[in-house]
């Protein structure tokens, strides 16, 4: 039997030699020369490398299928000939039979004029089409809502199951951090499952904090904190493993800290994700 053998001369530098087998097992010849092979010595960080970046290019495309923008639009006004978001709120993904969205219930829980109506935003591209949307379950606790959306059926994705992801898991997370006024463009963000905390905030005035910070803060529950930052126009978005592309959560946003010479928040850097098993318990609880 042949086989080839790779051995590194310098970093990054593989030779490829024909080899033979030989008896024994561990030892191939080449030429006269008997040569004992440790395998555990082969580069295979490399390999697992190319395997868990072609992993997560293929979870960044399952996922963005699945993907849609929440906003409003205003009844009239020729959306299904140029459909852009009248207001952008964030972001969402399918989920089940693929006409029911997921996203954060901060998105949703705003001042919408009386003459705008909430809609989902999907599509590829400039390729974008409206569908109206309802709120059908909500969750004020957790920050989480479900949203059923009319007509077409949207790709769904799959949710990992309710249980708590080990600190340290890759994950990444896609949305429209700056809108979709210029079409259906997912932005996708690596990130690092950094601690599973109660949600808290290292900040000095309360202001800095949304709604649904304060609700968690008062009430108290774990979520994941992650080692990256969450944009506004993120929040909503899913959370998946970067190998399975499995949802283990839902980004919330990353906490601000005021500043203390201006009183002006800035990011810190540090996201927030409510974990999947919250939305497990909140879709049991609607099929109750």
């Amino acid at each position: 039997m042949t086989l080839r053998l790779f051995t590194v001369r310098r970093p990054f530098t593989v030779d490829t030699l024909e080899v033979r087998s030989c008896p024994g097992l561990g030892v191939i010849s080449v030429g006269t020369c008997v040569v004992a092979v440790l395998l555990t010595l082969l580069p295979q960080t490399g390999v697992g490398a190319v395997s868990s970046e072609a992993s997560l290019v293929a979870s960044i495309a399952r996922v963005s299928a699945s993907l849609v923008a929440v906003g409003s639009v205003r009844p009239g006004a020729r959306q299904e000939s140029s459909p852009v978001p009248a207001r952008f709120l964030g972001s969402g993904f399918s989920i089940g039979e693929g006409n029911r969205v997921v996203t954060s219930l901060h998105v949703v829980d705003q001042d919408i004029p009386v003459s705008e109506r909430l809609a989902v935003f999907s599509g590829t591209g400039r390729r974008m089409e409206m569908r109206s949307a309802v709120i059908e379950h909500r969750d004020e606790l957790h920050d989480l809502v479900v949203l059923r959306i009319e007509r077409a059926i949207i790709p769904a994705l799959r949710l990992a199951d309710a249980e708590w992801v080990p600190v340290g898991t890759s994950v990444a997370f896609s949305g429209f951090p700056l809108g979709v006024n210029t079409g259906i463009y997912p932005v996708t963000h690596r990130a690092m499952i950094s601690a599973v905390t109660p949600l808290a905030s290292p900040v000095g005035r309360s202001e800095s904090l949304s709604a649904a910070h304060l609700r968690a803060q008062r009430e108290g529950f774990m979520v994941y904190q992650l080692d990256g930052m969450v944009l506004a126009g993120h929040s909503g978005s899913p959370v998946y493993n970067t190998l399975s592309g499995d949802v283990v959560g839902v980004a919330m946003g990353s906490i601000k800290i005021a500043q203390e010479a201006s009183g002006v928040p800035r990011a810190s850097g540090i996201g927030y994700v409510i974990p999947v098993k919250y939305l497990h318990g909140l879709l049991a609880e609607a099929e109750e």
